[in-house]
């Protein structure tokens, strides 16, 4: 899927009482916590995934196929040791203690588990342990009010209840190139919103059906023109093309579903991502049109 390279990823996220967008630098998702030093171990540099402990940290170096590990760090950095070779995608906290999505799409591949991470009582040492196989390689997940699960996959998403058994509740194999990056459930639980590259995808978990989302004109036009040759200008365009066309604007900064005629993806312009990420730079989130925690 040609397309996908030309478009920035957008991050999904809850705003007060709304849901709200944002274009992401980075596919990585969002850390809310950091250690207080730079975490290196072995062969593993770069890490970019942390979760505080009460001994310290635990950090997750994923560099896709080139490897990938999960370790535990003291407080001030100086110990660590290896818990496994898992490719951490983000961390979460459940009522029975911390857990991960982690897995790796590459190639023809695509593979993923949720798994458990706890001390034991020998040692006192972390250690990882699978809760759940997934079809697909994981990218983001949100968690109801009753724990269960919803897991953005490679081709689709999946619920996983207190069982632990994994349902798929969508297939979309289209999904596998935009590299989904977050996820937010609405106030009532009956909407997934996920931000992946180009789109924002609301899924109605009860009727099991997708909307994709694209800016308006109005936030498209809070974008800045690229100083670029004009069909490079077409990009900065992404509602009102002859691809696609927005419905009826509900707010003068809301993202709308485009009809997206047989769901194919429109290719609008074929750039590099370097250059293309330039020209997309919002001045502020863009809301998301009946979106909002109180399920109004």
């Amino acid at each position: 899927m040609e397309a996908n390279w030309t478009f920035p990823a957008w991050r999904v996220f809850v705003d007060g009482a709304s849901i709200s967008a944002e274009i992401s630098e980075s596919e990585v998702p969002v850390q809310q916590h950091r250690p207080p030093f730079e975490a290196a171990a072995d062969d593993f540099r770069a890490a970019s995934r942390f979760w505080p402990v009460d001994d310290g940290w635990l950090v997750g170096f994923n560099h896709g196929e080139f490897g990938a590990a999960l370790y535990w760090f003291s407080r001030d950095g100086r110990r660590h040791y290896e818990i496994s070779r898992h490719h951490v995608v983000t961390f979460f906290a459940l009522a029975d203690g911390i857990h991960a999505i982690e897995g790796l799409a590459h190639g023809d591949m695509s593979k993923g588990s949720v798994i458990s991470i706890s001390r034991t009582q020998r040692d006192g040492h972390w250690r990882a342990f699978t809760v759940a196989a997934l079809p697909f390689a994981p990218y983001a997940v949100s968690v109801k009010r009753d724990g269960t699960l919803l897991v953005t996959v490679s081709d689709g998403v999946v619920a996983i209840g207190s069982d632990r058994r994994v349902n798929t509740i969508y297939s979309e194999r289209m999904w596998n190139g935009l590299y989904p990056i977050s996820s937010v459930l609405s106030g009532d639980e009956r909407r997934l919103y996920i931000g992946m590259r180009r789109y924002v995808v609301e899924l109605d978990l009860q009727a099991k059906a997708v909307r994709y989302l694209l800016p308006t004109k109005a936030v498209a036009r809070a974008f800045p023109r690229p100083s670029s040759p004009r069909s490079a200008r077409r990009c900065a365009r992404p509602v009102g093309t002859s691809c696609m066309a927005a419905v009826a604007t509900r707010s003068s900064r809301c993202m709308n579903a485009s009809p997206l005629a047989g769901r194919r993806i429109p290719a609008m312009c074929r750039r590099k991502p370097s250059r293309y990420s330039r020209t997309w730079r919002a001045s502020r989130p863009a809301k998301l049109c009946g979106a909002s925690q109180s399920g109004s």
